[in-house]
Parts: C-alpha cells; structure tokens; sequence
C-alpha cells in the first residue's frame, strides 16, 4: 500500500475477526485505512487490483476507514492491529 498511499499520513491497521480471535479458518482479513481524507476511489482500486493479484490462500477485504459508516468504524475500531505508525 506504500506504493499507492502516503504512509506518514494514513494508518494501515487489521481489524475483524481474525485480530479478535472469532475469525473461522476460511474468515477473511480485514484491513482498514485511515487518513485525513477519504481515499481516492481510483487509489482504491488499484490497491484492490494489487491485493488481488498477491498469491494468497485468503480474501482480503481493504475498508476506508474515512468512507465507511461511523456506526461500522466505532464497531470495528473497538480491536484492531495497527500496521503503521
């Protein structure tokens, strides 16, 4: 995600299932990003279109965090793990 976005200035975090230890063996992994704005959609979807192309034995689902319901974000804040800092 460095490649696409700038790391000083958004958070790339897990969050779900898999960081709270209910994840099932076929669950996906969350990630969130959180910055000072909503990321471009066209940044987005590259950063879909490289996630997909990784040789991964899981689905990763990419949420905008700044996009994303306040409901679903106070939710899915309430554990994550953060990946940058």
């Amino acid at each position: 995600m460095g490649k696409r976005l700038d790391l000083r200035k958004y958070k790339v975090f897990f969050f779900g299932s898999r960081v709270s230890g209910r994840g099932a063996k076929t669950s996906d992994i969350d990630v969130g990003i959180r910055g000072p704005k909503e990321v471009p959609l066209d940044k987005m979807a590259e950063i879909r279109e490289d996630i997909e192309k990784l040789p991964l034995l899981y689905k990763i689902d990419v949420v905008d965090f700044s996009a994303a319901d306040k409901v679903f974000q106070k939710v899915a804040a309430s554990q994550l793990e953060l990946l940058t800092k």
